[in-house]
């Protein structure tokens, strides 16, 4: 019995939009964890991760019809879900007696749209490695009866049928660690440049679950529950992927790192216990970062930060749930930036309640920290996130045609799905185009920067950046 793990295919062009020339291209995680437990189980599997290949789908196609898999599985985000329907009609028309799944973040939140418009007979909610595996167990027991397996929607004679969510995973101990040896070798994915020092590279998740509420982020898939591997169990992945895989940085891919700061210094300390020589990235909220965190993880090999800032305008801040003020951010900017840390912060704009005028207050705003990457992204409704659910039931939501649904600068050709009241949608484009270009063409800014630089390794970050900075 063999089974098929599926990335669909995606273009840069298609992921990031004009900023293409430093899209963040990275193995899923996801489909890692559910290959790594299916081969535990002694199953036969493969990983076909398209967008690093290049892999369109009539490359797609004739694998599929060589290897011919008994059940082929695709991952799916809200910008990916129509590539994902197109292939798995693919699939069904070269093997239709294949079971075909389907699983991640915008299939978790919009099930029976995803049943509706494509031809999968099961769709996976939430986390989904205990799902697939039970469901491949019965597949080799020659058993298509799924009842009883929870976190499931499937076909049976013509209806749909939801077994409800599955309880979330409690001990992540208990998962082995991702598939890496599956994927292509890392050494041909393309992590923002902004983001690496040093290649290769690989992201791992020490946590899942966010307990933070805001609005416009999806946690259909890992809730809010914080759940945490064990230091120990984390450090031993990085040791595993710096002798098995060459493995020269790492970023925890968390949502939020710092959730628990006696677990991030537990972490650290490992680290350091091992003589582990390794930097490494993280995200981390405003709250919860003191100066002995900060030196603890800067000792370990933490090298840069990432906070989501998101606007300056505190009544924009109050009204995404996103509890923080602006000078708690610039004090955990500034306490960063002593310790010695890299920061990169993150904005977006077109949120509801968002004007000119807000806008320039987060462009001022963010020209007052000193932050070596600001993104300013575009407010994009996803779908799952409660910002989502009230632009839609208010009628706001202008189409869904999810190929726009791109977060970076959108080519002339992409159209937002959300422009807030008293906005024009070429208002929105434009003010992400000249935010970054003030933030990062000033003398000053430019000027600090090259003076970080190192090593032929920054020429070439700084460079991308630059580019995709006067392609805008």
């Amino acid at each position: 019995m063999k089974i098929f793990l599926v990335n669909p295919p995606l273009t840069r062009q298609e992921a990031a939009g004009k900023m293409k020339v430093i899209v963040n291209l990275l193995p899923p995680l996801g489909i890692g964890y559910i290959a790594a437990l299916l081969e535990r189980e002694g199953f036969v599997v493969k990983i076909v991760d398209c967008p690093p290949l290049s892999l369109t789908h009539d490359d797609l196609c004739k694998d599929l019809a060589i290897e011919k898999p008994d059940i082929i599985g695709f991952t799916a985000t809200t910008i990916s879900i129509d590539s994902a329907i197109k292939a798995a009609r693919n699939a069904r028309a070269v093997l239709p007696h294949s079971l075909i799944m389907i699983g991640g973040p915008h299939v978790t939140a919009l099930p029976e749209e995803t049943m509706r418009n494509g031809p999968f007979d099961v769709v996976v909610l939430g986390e989904g490695e205990y799902s697939f595996l039970e469901i491949a167990q019965r597949v080799r027991n020659a058993s298509s009866d799924f009842s009883g397996i929870s976190g499931l929607m499937y076909r049976k004679n013509g209806e749909l049928i939801s077994t409800g969510r599955r309880a979330y995973i409690d001990n992540l101990d208990s998962l082995p660690f991702p598939a890496f040896h599956l994927f292509p070798p890392l050494s041909i994915y393309h992590p923002m440049p902004g983001n690496v020092r040093k290649m290769p590279y690989a992201q791992i998740m020490t946590s899942r679950g966010c307990p933070y509420q805001c609005t416009f982020c999806d946690r259909k898939v890992f809730g809010q529950l914080f759940r945490a591997r064990s230091p120990k169990n984390v450090v031993d992945e990085i040791e595993m992927l710096m002798k098995r895989f060459g493995v020269k940085e790492v970023k925890f891919n968390d949502d939020t790192f710092n959730v628990d700061p006696k677990r991030v210094i537990d972490i650290c300390e490992e680290i350091l216990k091992r003589n582990m020589k390794i930097p490494w990235t993280c995200r981390v909220h405003v709250k919860n970062l003191s100066f002995d965190l900060l030196k603890i993880m800067k000792r370990a090999g933490c090298w840069q930060i990432g906070f989501g800032i998101e606007n300056a305008d505190t009544a924009i801040l109050k009204r995404i749930k996103k509890y923080i003020t602006l000078e708690e951010c610039k004090d955990a900017v500034l306490r960063a930036k002593a310790c010695g840390m890299n920061v990169k912060v993150s904005f977006m704009f077109g949120l509801p309640g968002e004007t000119e005028k807000t806008i320039q207050k987060t462009i001022d705003f963010a020209k007052t920290l000193p932050a070596d990457i600001v993104n300013f992204h575009i407010f994009i409704p996803f779908p799952g996130t409660e910002l989502f659910n009230k632009i839609s039931s208010e009628g706001l939501l202008l189409h869904e045609n999810y190929q726009h649904y791109c977060q970076l600068n959108l080519p002339k050709y992409m159209h937002l799905p959300f422009v807030s009241k008293g906005l024009g949608e070429n208002q929105i484009r434009k003010s992400s185009s000249r935010a970054h270009r003030s933030f990062y063409l000033r003398p000053s800014y430019i000027l600090s920067q090259l003076c970080k630089i190192r090593n032929f390794s920054d020429v070439y970050r700084y460079w991308q950046g630059f580019l995709a900075i006067v392609s805008l």
